[in-house]
């Protein structure tokens, strides 16, 4: 918007899954930069996202984001419409995965089409685990 980026999102295509439990060089990364503590919470996390996903190929969002001052006035709906849309174009892609902890992100994705599949516990969060079908 006048030259200023004030949305992003990161969308993960159906085509190119990754499975952090299989990725070695991953892990290592993971175990010398957070410890092991961390990264075997963060694997088993990822597991139980994983499992209440439907079968069969979607996109993932993992983040999505809209520049503070800009929040509220429509550009979060503004884009997330245009990533189904540009989603929406691939044949292979039965819809569109995300989770959130965040209330307020919950009824905004839910206002847009998304059903919640459960939840996984984080620490002292509750991550919500939503899901758009294509029609």
């Amino acid at each position: 918007l006048d030259n200023h980026l004030i949305g992003v999102a990161l969308v993960g295509s159906p085509s190119l899954r990754i499975d952090l439990n299989r990725q070695f060089a991953w892990r290592m990364r993971m175990l010398l930069t957070a410890g092991s503590e961390s990264t075997w919470r963060y694997l088993e996390y990822h597991k139980q996202i994983h499992r209440l996903l439907p079968k069969g190929q979607h996109h993932e969002l993992p983040l999505i984001g809209i520049d503070g001052q800009y929040r509220s006035l429509g550009y979060g709906k503004k884009l997330m419409q245009a990533v189904e849309g540009v989603c929406a174009k691939n044949p292979a892609s039965k819809g569109i995965a995300l989770d959130t902890g965040n209330i307020r992100y919950l009824n905004f994705y839910k206002g847009l089409g998304y059903k919640v599949l459960g939840s996984v516990p984080l620490g002292d969060v509750t991550e919500s685990v939503l899901f758009k079908a294509f029609d």
